[in-house]
């Protein structure tokens, strides 16, 4: 007796598919494992900033001496102004706050009014100011425009460098420095205080007079006729 022949390949092709299915169920339960573990590091990291940040606003609420300060040029995207600025006595680098930022300030302050230290104070312990989402910095230097300094009896001064161009704080003399980003609105509220004080650094108009200087030297300087 001969016996007919089953194939078993629907069976195959039925374990494939299950096979397929629970591939398909393992990958979306990594993928919400992955969001959620994401979502707790944002929000761990977003609690523990805020924290941070509301112990340095609470600092500066009690200071009773509000010091504006400038930034040098930056070295990395005004080299020619900053080469020329860095061989003055006055200013003062915090480079040992943090290694490969661009933390210079010219040493003597800027003449701000009551109504800019009140500004100031308020603006830099304003939380709505803040992005509220994790934030870690880039690999870019960060460069001080302005150094606020905030001085009190009962703990070191609180020095916090803004940077406009980055929208960017770092608080400094609490027990942890705290990097910020800044709101837009915030960003765009400390421009509006900050645009009158400029003394120290270069005009816009000097750097081609720097940039002709450079390039005079480096042609072998005036030839004569």
């Amino acid at each position: 007796m001969v016996k007919t022949y089953q194939s078993k390949a629907p069976g195959i092709r039925n374990v494939s598919s299950v096979l397929a299915i629970l591939g398909v169920l393992a990958s979306l339960g990594a993928l919400v494992f992955i969001r959620f573990y994401m979502n707790r590091t944002v929000d761990s990291y977003t609690e523990k900033s805020l924290s941070e940040f509301s112990s340095y606003a609470s600092a500066i609420e009690r200071s009773d001496e509000t010091v504006l300060f400038e930034g040098l040029p930056s070295p990395s995207s005004e080299p020619d102004l900053y080469m020329v600025e860095s061989v003055r006595p006055d200013f003062r680098a915090y480079a040992d706050l943090s290694k490969g930022e661009e933390l210079s300030l010219y040493a003597q302050p800027m003449g701000i009014g009551d109504l800019e230290k009140m500004q100031l104070s308020n603006l830099l312990t304003n939380p709505r100011y803040i992005e509220k989402s994790g934030y870690k910095r880039n690999s870019a230097p960060f460069h001080a425009d302005y150094g606020v300094q905030f001085e009190t009896r009962e703990t070191t001064p609180i020095l916090v460098f803004i940077n406009l161009s980055g929208e960017e704080l770092l608080f400094t003399g609490g027990p942890q420095k705290l990097a910020c980003k800044l709101t837009e609105e915030g960003a765009s509220e400390l421009r509006f205080v900050l645009r009158p004080w400029i003394k120290n650094r270069p005009s816009p108009e000097h750097r081609t007079f720097f940039q002709q200087a450079i390039e005079l030297n480096e042609n072998g300087g005036l030839n004569d006729d």
